[in-house]
């Protein structure tokens, strides 16, 4: 960062290192950020590094040529990204079973690359998949639930039932 003189911390560089390398539609970069991330691509091939996104674009192709699973469960299924989707769908080529737990609800690591948008492609994939929704809570009081319900339902997705199974609280 310092060498290019980017004006941006650690994080910001390692979010849009992710971000370039794991888009599928890549636009080029400023020619300091160019330089600076093949610095970076550079210091990892020389070390004989990968980071967590080299991880899952070496995994890719792999598990495209060898699906591993026969059954596959997939939790918080709102935080994977687009190329982690890829992965899911490579390693459940001709398995029995696929089970993914999540809520696009609570979708919150976009900065990350997260994309609720997985759950209406899993969807289209795979449109014999049923859909289980929970709708009793038995955490929060009607009225948080009211609140949340009024809330949720003005994002994409329609109307969220959300059935309290608790008394009253306090307002």
């Amino acid at each position: 960062i310092k060498t290019y003189r980017l004006n941006m911390n650690i994080s910001r560089f390692l979010n849009m290192v992710s971000d370039y390398k794991t888009r599928p539609c890549k636009e080029p970069l400023d020619s300091s950020l160019a330089e600076a991330f093949d610095a970076y691509q550079n210091f990892l091939k020389e070390w004989n590094l990968l980071d967590f996104d080299d991880l899952l674009l070496e995994t890719l192709p792999i598990a495209r040529e060898n699906p591993r699973f026969s059954y596959l469960l997939v939790d918080e299924f709102q935080d994977i990204s687009p190329l982690e989707y890829q992965l899911v769908k490579a390693w459940n080529e001709g398995g029995k079973e696929l089970f993914v737990i999540g809520d696009p609800d609570q979708s919150i690591y976009g900065f990350r690359g997260s994309d609720a948008g997985c759950f209406h492609r899993l969807a289209e994939d795979y449109p014999d998949a049923r859909r289980i929704v929970l709708e009793e809570n038995y955490r929060s009081t009607p009225q948080l639930l009211a609140f949340a319900s009024e809330i949720i339902s003005k994002t994409p997705g329609g109307i969220r039932l959300l059935n309290p199974n608790r008394q009253d609280g306090k307002p």
